[in-house]
């Protein structure tokens, strides 16, 4: 699933959200292969997304939300939505614009749009149109819009799905999507060479690590004191503060690149992972999932880390978000900027262009009383 546009009403903390992930301007040169469908030159998409900005402005429940959504379609669990719901009372919406395959391996650009009152999936709204060879996003979307053929399902009951939105749900899922989050615990199937490599980079302490037999999910990680820590499904089997908050955040990044290795062409949201780490393995890290990924692939990536700014990325790469009281803002540097080379990108955003510096006004006035 490759996303195009979401826009949100009344989940989580989004009110009249809206976000777009496609770019006009082609690049002659680019650090990110195939920003574009294969096939498909003109259908261009961002295909690395840092979201940046202030705490609490919306940049891990827009992951949230995403999973909710994918999950819904998935599973056809209502539940998945129905507990994103902020006001009960009032009706929640998202209108979805995606790209897949469907039964015939044929790329399909789709709308989906599902519309929440009151603990009921009251309606669902569905649209898809295959696309042509020469077709830009807005294109394709033109064509789409003009469709006679749309699916518009209604439903009375709560906390449940009628059987035809079951069907439809169906028809569409087989979506591959991988979300990460700082405070949750996955378990991981890692790859030994990727969990030794990046424990070794954020530990000059540790030797080497060896997969346990008969230990399900286990490793055991040898240092340079003598003493071994068994680590079992991402975390010390027995915490015995040996590793520091960095390499506990690192054995999460290994787990993140050994599931892109398992499956490189899916859409991987990653939040807040660097928050005690270096900000040039964090650099190191992001350039490595680029080179991993697959061609129809979709990489999220959150972070407070203003050193990446100065990485050789295309500008649309980076989109910064902005919270105001009710609102979440959405900044594309692209359409303020020129070029590139205009920019200064790191510079500006430490002079809040971007509007993602918080207001620590009140935090001065603590020790003036």
């Amino acid at each position: 699933m490759i996303i195009m546009n979401l826009e949100i009403d009344n989940f989580f903390c989004f009110r009249d959200f809206s976000i777009n992930f496609s770019y006009k301007r082609k690049l002659n040169k680019s650090t990110i292969p195939y920003e574009y469908l294969e096939d498909y030159p003109n259908f261009r998409f961002k295909k690395l997304n840092i979201l940046m900005g202030s705490n609490a402005s919306g940049k891990t429940v827009f992951g949230k939300m995403l999973r909710a959504i994918s999950n819904f379609i998935e599973y056809r669990n209502p539940l998945y939505l129905i507990e994103a719901v902020n006001f009960i009372d009032k009706k929640a919406n998202f209108k979805l614009d995606f790209v897949s395959s469907n039964f015939e391996k044929k790329k399909v650009l789709s709308q989906l749009e599902v519309t929440i009152f009151k603990n009921t999936i009251e309606r669902i709204e569905y649209n898809e149109t295959i696309l042509e060879k020469k077709d830009s996003y807005k294109k394709t979307l033109e064509r789409l819009l003009n469709n006679q053929n749309k699916i518009i399902l209604f439903n009375k009951k709560e906390k449940v799905i009628t059987d035809k939105m079951n069907e439809l749900l169906e028809k569409i899922s087989s979506l591959n999507f991988y979300f990460c989050f700082p405070d949750e615990n996955t378990e991981e199937k890692y790859n030994l060479k990727v969990l030794e490599n990046i424990l070794k980079t954020f530990d000059t302490s540790v030797i080497k690590v060896e997969k346990v037999k008969n230990v399900s999910n286990g490793f055991l990680v040898y240092f340079t004191h003598g003493k071994n820590l068994l680590i079992q499904n991402g975390k010390p089997a027995i915490e015995k503060d040996m590793l520091s908050s960095g390499t506990k955040e690192g054995i999460k990044i290994a787990g993140v690149i050994s599931s892109i290795l398992e499956n490189k062409n899916r859409l991987f949201y990653i939040d807040e992972q660097f928050v005690h780490v270096h900000p040039e393995i964090e650099k190191t890290i992001i350039s490595v999932i680029i080179d991993l990924i697959g061609k129809e692939s979709q990489v999220f990536f959150t972070t407070h880390n203003l050193e990446i700014l100065d990485m050789n990325l295309p500008i649309h790469s980076f989109i910064f978000l902005h919270r105001d009281k009710y609102i979440t803002e959405v900044v594309y540097p692209e359409k303020i900027l020129v070029n590139k080379n205009d920019r200064g990108l790191k510079n500006l955003a430490e002079n809040n262009l971007f509007n993602t510096i918080p207001d620590v006004s009140l935090l001065e006035t603590i020790s003036e009383e």
